[in-house]
C-alpha cells in the first residue's frame, strides 16, 4: 500500500497543488476545479501522514553502514548541497509525518473557502 512510488507521487501531487490550489482560489469560474484541487491536497497529506507513521515503524536508517567520512565526502558533493539530502534521508519518515501534518493544518483556510465553511 505504501510503495516507494507512490509515496514520491504523494510527495510530489502535494507540492504541486498548492500553486494550483493559489492561482484558482478566489476565481469564481473555476470553483469546481478548486473543490477538486482541495479534495486532492487532502488526500495526498493524508497518505503523506499515514505513510511516514508506516514507514516509522520499520525504518531503518540506509546510512547506518556509512562511515562518517564517506557522510561527509558525499554531503560536500553538489555545492554543499548534499548535507540537506542526507539529512532528509536519515529522518525520512519524520520529514512525511511532519510535511503531511503540515500540509493537513494549513488546507483549512483553502478547504473554508472552497467550500463555503466559515
Amino acid at each position: 500500500m505504501f510503495t516507494a512510488k507512490l509515496i514520491t507521487t504523494s510527495v510530489i501531487v502535494s507540492f504541486a497543488i498548492i500553486g494550483i490550489m493559489n492561482f484558482l482560489a478566489g476565481r469564481e469560474k473555476s470553483i469546481k476545479l478548486f473543490q477538486l484541487a482541495v479534495i486532492i491536497s487532502i488526500l495526498a497529506s493524508l497518505y503523506n501522514l499515514l505513510a511516514g507513521i508506516y514507514l516509522l515503524s520499520g525504518w531503518e536508517d540506509p546510512l547506518a553502514s556509512a562511515s562518517s567520512e564517506e557522510i561527509v565526502n558525499a554531503s560536500a558533493r553538489s555545492g554543499g548541497k548534499g548535507g540537506i539530502v542526507i539529512l532528509l534521508i536519515k529522518y525520512w519518515p519524520y520529514a512525511l509525518i511532519a510535511w503531511g501534518g503540515y500540509t493537513l493544518y494549513h488546507i483549512r483556510s483553502w478547504y473554508s473557502a472552497a467550500f463555503n465553511k466559515d
